[in-house]
């Protein structure tokens, strides 16, 4: 049987291991199934004389299924941790970028609600908290908050578009967010200066 299949058959009977009852290998997981399958065949010859002391026939052929299950899972546990390390790679790599990304809207989001004391209180607790958990948090609060108060940010665009000025932040990063977050148009009956902004 194909060790697929001795894990598949055995595998409810793994799940039912109590934790109290698992133990992490003493010695190198390929050693210790070598060393079972060795038992195994070795056990075949002296059947009879372990039957005495209560080794069951049942008992030494169960050993190569038992071998082929534990490899089996050793397989799975060792791709799933080979991912794991893979990911956390990628993270290291994106995670600044991430970052900067939330900075950078930050800075967007201040300039864009700088004359409404409420939205910058907003603003203010989004900056609250440290670590990547938060900084995931930060990007979704930031989109919710631009999403429900976009007519200033897409002022703020139209603005960065109309002139040589920017004010701070990633403007193309703002630009490609707001298409896909704000839907209310923007007002036609405001002059944008061709050097600098109007009092928003």
């Amino acid at each position: 049987m194909a060790n697929i299949d001795d894990y598949n058959a055995r595998l409810s009977d793994i799940k039912a291991i109590p934790d109290e009852e698992t133990r992490e290998p003493g010695i190198p997981v390929d050693v210790a199934l070598q060393e079972a399958e060795n038992l195994h065949h070795w056990s075949l010859n002296d059947a009879a004389a372990l039957a005495v002391v209560g080794i069951t026939s049942d008992m030494i052929n169960d050993l190569p299924v038992r071998a082929g299950a534990c490899r089996e899972a050793q397989s799975i546990w060792n791709k799933d941790y080979r991912s794991q390390q893979e990911a956390q790679k990628e993270w290291a790599e994106q995670a600044p970028e991430g970052y900067a990304f939330r900075d950078d809207l930050l800075a967007s989001l201040r300039f864009a609600y700088r004359k409404d004391d409420a939205l910058l209180s907003h603003v203010s607790a989004i900056t609250d908290g440290s670590g990547h958990a938060d900084m995931i948090q930060d990007l979704n609060d930031i989109a919710v908050l631009g999403r429900e108060n976009p007519i200033r940010l897409r002022l703020l665009v139209s603005i960065s578009h109309n002139s040589t000025w920017r004010p701070p932040g990633q403007m193309s990063w703002l630009t490609c967010w707001l298409k896909r977050t704000a839907t209310k148009p923007i007002p036609t009956n405001r002059k944008l200066s061709a050097t600098r902004p109007t009092r928003i």
